[in-house]
């Protein structure tokens, strides 16, 4: 009987179907890929580029009446504490005093951050800001401007305090302002007063 002349499937060789399918996945990511990078680049750009800034400086603007419900408060000095060692604040709301050799970053904290690391912070030039229930318009604004200001002397640092409510409290070095319910004007306005204004490196 006759040999068929039919050719031997070639080892490794994928049919054009399974080609076309690898072809259209390869495609299907490189598309999505270039979505995200397109949005993750969209709101960089607003962010830096001027439009989240010009709507915060807006609110700042309109927030300027504020100055005369700032309380300044008498410093208590600096200098850094012995690691793990905690200091004595006359207030929650610390705004000068010794603290931890290593600052809260600039950032939106779920957690209470340690109040001789905020100290650091402000100390730096940093805004800090209590919130607990202030609503999901504060949240949403909190979290911006945590993003928008976000340098090492000149950010901005929210971070939970159980029991206020509704309350926001802004500090900055031997600043504070209480709100009893959120006002963007004012806290904006706040931020923009002192935020890079810090004693150890003054950079606006």
């Amino acid at each position: 009987m006759p040999k068929s002349k039919s050719k031997p499937k070639q080892k490794g060789k994928k049919s054009r179907k399974e080609q076309d399918n690898k072809k259209g996945g390869t495609g299907n990511l490189i598309a999505l890929a270039a979505v995200v990078l397109a949005v993750a680049g969209g709101a960089y750009y607003w962010l830096n580029s001027g439009g989240g800034e010009r709507a915060f400086l807006k609110s700042a603007a309109v927030g300027k009446s504020i100055q005369s419900r700032i309380k300044t408060i008498p410093t208590r000095g600096g200098g850094h504490l012995r690691a793990g060692r905690s200091a004595s604040y006359p207030s929650i709301y610390p705004t000068s005093g010794p603290h931890d050799s290593v600052g809260t970053r600039p950032g939106f904290y779920t957690s209470r951050q340690r109040p001789e690391k905020l100290v650091h912070a402000i100390e730096h030039g940093n805004i800090v800001i209590y919130y607990d229930k202030p609503g999901d318009g504060a949240m949403e604004a909190l979290r911006s401007w945590t993003a928008l200001y976000s340098g090492p002397w000149s950010g901005v640092v929210a971070t939970p305090m159980a029991g206020i409510g509704k309350s926001i409290v802004l500090t900055a070095w031997t600043k504070r302002l209480t709100l009893a319910e959120f006002d963007r004007a004012a806290a904006a306005a706040f931020i923009d007063l002192f935020r890079g204004r810090g004693p150890e490196n003054r950079v606006r």
